[in-house]
């Protein structure tokens, strides 16, 4: 039997939440939240992970356009706070790929 290694890539994750900042705290979204709402959601279900073995990509191919789109549905209306505006995945330094509302 063949076995198949497949390749990899080490992704840069960035999320950028809007809205409006809470007087009381100054912040729009607890950092520490949002983190722990990035790492549930996103980090642990792809950090090094086959993605085509992802339920989300069974029938998508895994390039790092629909991995960010996914991650975009994902964390989409799950955040603790503030509306998510974008999420921009970086494959290498010279190729990354964003995700909005509109861009889905």
């Amino acid at each position: 039997m063949q076995q198949s290694h497949g390749h990899g890539h080490n992704y840069v994750l960035e999320v950028l939440v809007g809205g409006a900042v809470d007087p009381e705290t100054g912040m729009v979204v607890n950092m520490v939240a949002l983190d722990q709402a990035v790492r549930a959601l996103a980090i642990d279900r792809f950090d090094h992970t086959n993605l085509n073995l992802d339920p989300l990509f069974v029938n998508l191919v895994p390039t790092t356009e629909n991995l960010c789109k996914a991650v975009f549905s994902l964390l989409k209306g799950a955040l603790p706070a503030g509306e998510l505006e974008y999420v921009r995945v970086e494959e290498t330094e010279n190729n990354f790929f964003q995700c909005d509302g509109a861009s889905r």
